[in-house]
């Protein structure tokens, strides 16, 4: 067995395509900065709506997801009412 076959068998977190990973890294920078730039024009605290606290009350999910589909459905969700880091 060849070492990248090898590699490939063991459990890692290490992302299938390095590529597409940096590129949403970059999306996730770029708009935790556009969050930072507009925060004095947001309210210092907004509850999340019912539908929000519902969508979260559940269990994860069981399998893996694709990193893009779990960030998009954070930021789908939480944009509003996350605290400011």
């Amino acid at each position: 067995m060849s070492k990248q076959t090898e590699a490939r068998s063991e459990e890692t977190l290490d992302p299938e395509e390095w590529e597409s990973m940096r590129a949403l890294g970059h999306r996730i920078l770029d708009d935790a900065m556009d969050y930072i730039e507009t925060l004095r024009d947001r309210p210092v605290w907004q509850h999340a709506p019912q539908h929000v606290k519902v969508h979260f009350g559940g269990p994860p999910p069981l399998d893996p997801e694709p990193a893009e589909d779990v960030y998009q459905e954070s930021s789908s969700c939480q944009d509003s009412y996350r605290l400011p880091f």
